[in-house]
């Protein structure tokens, strides 16, 4: 019996090691294919994810830097905790409700920028869509900055709070987002648009506005579009969205060319056709801001509207402010309990009747505890997009802007000249001349000042080489040979005479010229293609990427320190070349950078370098050691510099801050 049971003991311990065997290769097997689907979840998560890093920002004034006062924009506002907060150009205002201004959060404050570009609340907190990235949230005495690590990734521009706690985020490249703490999820069902505009609505029924693809209308877990082109639900009269509102039957989406109704689904009827709709809103009637006034939106069956030229009584709009009488560039209307305010390019307004109030000026002097008045602050700039600075032998400070023209400002900050036309808006450059004129480069011509007169202004039909001047460069000389560069090539003058014209039949390594620096008897043009050396008038020879120490061939600005000759480039950060050739090349220690046009100054022993996203870049040239300035700035996008004995004048695309050189 013995020698029976011991083969079946052996087969049954065989098959329980079969088994066994297989039961843990199956059990691998299960792991494996758990860690794959986990991983492929992840992969598939982060992919419709953007994982976001935080600080805590304590608003605590920093020593040494003020801003120059600026016409305030004001882009967004809402009410939060009995206070109202504004979004501007200035940084988040905040007032009481007496209309008393009782705290300005800015840039000097530690905000990353005076860029704000969205706001909306929840029961707990106050959030802020910041520029060019990011999004704050202010709770109590402090902020939390949100931010990814590719800044397009979260370019904000609409929010929307939703009773449920959610918070929606427009973006200009990742489409909608849901906030979830430390990362921003795509929203779904997936909206194809990647451009939003605009955001309204609540758990019930939400519409999204689009730069491209017109408007989304979310409700009962269904979206629906709505674009021009016709479909069974209507269309809209433009596919960029410009504003939206409306309620659960009944949604208004406005756009360059006019405003569309849509009732429960379906396209209802077009309104104010032909006009530019800023905003809209319909809190008490329908009622939009164009840069014809502000128009209210009848009720009428019919479809067919009159274009925004004719005066036909037919038109489905009344007009009940005209644009004299209305503030212009009307940002947002927001209802308050006395009435209206009206947020604008110019400034916050106030009337208690849309239809028949008047408008005012809205705030309250803190100081003098008066409404506040309209006359110019010291310095007070006529925009806060600078492209220029330069002060002039008597002192005077020339601000030019990107598309405001000019501002000249006297020692005490007076205002002596506005000078915006035709002609000159675009401003690329101001340069001082030893012999008291003023040289303007602007992308129609160059303008030439005899104090505050301007005595000519010069183009082709003058013998410019081409209208679009970058820049204008002293050669010095008894007569002030200046050289000025533009689009086509270079512009020799001697007085206010163009004498030659050179370009790339001559030598010039790209026509396209942006800047230009001299050291000893050699004047460097700096190109689209390189850096091209100008001797006696002629062009010697040109440095690029294949024969130089150039890292990139777009070469945007030039400024001598000692012996060196500073390059600043679009991409490939700084050079510096000596007058042997000898190339130093700083990116292992700053890194790869865009500068900005004409953005690099010399100032004593040191050099400023403005760049597109990175602050000042600052070199000081006894201690061979650079310093990078962020904190305190309006923008990082750095554009121009003047100095005056003891204080820095940094322009940026969000204002100009003055720094006390011993702020550093």
């Amino acid at each position: 019996m013995l020698m029976l049971v011991r083969p079946r003991l052996v087969v049954l311990s065989i098959g329980l090691l079969v088994l066994f065997v297989a039961a843990g290769g199956l059990l691998r097997f299960k792991r494996s294919v758990d860690r794959t689907l986990t991983t492929s979840r992840q992969e598939v998560i982060d992919h419709h994810s953007i994982y976001l890093k935080s600080r805590v920002i304590i608003p605590q004034a920093r020593a040494g830097f003020s801003l120059f006062p600026a016409t305030l924009s004001a882009k967004a506002a809402v009410f939060y905790r009995d206070q109202l907060f504004v979004a501007s150009n200035q940084g988040l205002l905040q007032f009481d409700q007496s209309g008393r201004e009782v705290r300005r959060y800015s840039a000097l404050d530690g905000l990353p920028s005076n860029h704000l570009t969205a706001m909306a609340s929840t029961p707990d907190s106050l959030w802020i869509g910041m520029g060019p990235q990011g999004l704050l949230r202010l709770a109590g005495t402090q902020f939390e900055y949100f931010y990814a690590d590719k800044p397009s990734d979260f370019e904000v521009t609409a929010l929307l709070a939703l009773p449920s706690g959610e918070l929606w985020i427009g973006t200009k490249q990742r489409g909608l987002l849901v906030f979830q703490s430390n990362r921003a999820v795509e929203f779904a069902p997936r909206i194809s648009s990647r451009f939003i505009t605009a955001l309204h609505g609540d758990n019930r029924q939400a519409v999204i506005g689009t730069f491209t693809d017109g408007a989304w209308v979310y409700r009962q877990g269904i979206l629906s579009q709505f674009t021009k082109t016709a479909g069974d639900s209507g269309h809209l009269l433009d596919d960029q969205v410009t504003a939206v509102d409306g309620n659960l039957e009944t949604v208004y989406v406005g756009t360059p060319l006019g405003v569309t109704e849509i009732q429960n689904g379906k396209v209802s009827q077009h309104f104010a056709e032909g006009l530019a709709i800023r905003c809209l809103t319909v809190a008490a009637k329908p009622v939009v801001a164009t840069d014809q006034g502000l128009f209210l939106l009848n009720r009428r069956t019919t479809l067919r509207l009159e274009s925004a030229a004719s005066g036909s009584a037919h038109n489905a709009r009344q007009s009940f402010s005209p644009p004299g009488e209305t503030p212009s560039s009307i940002n947002d209307l927001l209802p308050i309990s006395d009435g209206w305010l009206a947020l604008t390019d110019r400034g916050i307004y106030a009337t208690d009747s849309l239809e028949r109030g008047s408008w005012k000026r809205f705030g309250i002097d803190s100081s003098a505890g008066r409404r506040a008045s309209t006359p110019a602050e010291p310095f007070q700039l006529s925009d806060t997009s600078i492209s220029a600075l330069a002060f002039d032998q008597d002192g005077n400070l020339w601000v030019g802007y990107f598309d405001r023209g000019l501002d000249v400002f006297n020692s005490q900050g007076k205002r002596l000249i506005h000078h915006e036309d035709d002609h000159i808006f675009c401003v690329n450059h101001v340069l001082a001349l030893k012999d008291g004129r003023m040289v303007v480069s602007t992308a129609n011509g160059l303008a030439i000042y005899y104090g505050m007169r301007l005595q000519h202004f010069i183009t082709e039909k003058q013998g410019l080489i081409h209208r679009a001047v970058a820049m204008a460069h002293s050669l010095g000389g008894a007569t002030e040979r200046w050289l000025a560069g533009t689009a086509e090539g270079v512009s020799l003058f001697e007085g206010d005479r163009p004498t030659q014209n050179l370009f790339a039949l001559h030598g010039l390594a790209n026509n396209h010229v942006y800047c230009a620096g001299s050291l000893g008897k050699r004047v460097y043009l700096g190109t689209l293609g390189g850096i091209s050396v100008l001797e006696e008038d002629r062009i010697a020879f040109s440095w690029n990427t294949a024969n130089s120490g150039l890292a990139a061939n777009w070469v945007n600005a030039l400024a001598v320190l000692g012996p060196k000759l500073f390059v600043g480039t679009y991409g490939g950060g700084i050079q510096s070349v000596e007058g042997d050739g000898q190339w130093t090349d700083y990116r292992d220690l700053i890194g790869q950078f865009e500068v900005n046009p004409n953005a690099m100054a010399v100032d004593g022993e040191r050099l400023y370098a403005g760049t597109l996203d990175r602050g000042i870049q600052i070199y000081n040239g006894s201690q061979g050691r650079w310093q990078v300035v962020q904190e305190g700035l309006p923008s990082q996008n750095v554009t121009a510099f003047a100095f005056t004995s003891d204080h820095i004048l940094a322009g940026t695309d969000r204002g100009v801050v003055e720094i006390r050189k011993d702020a550093f």
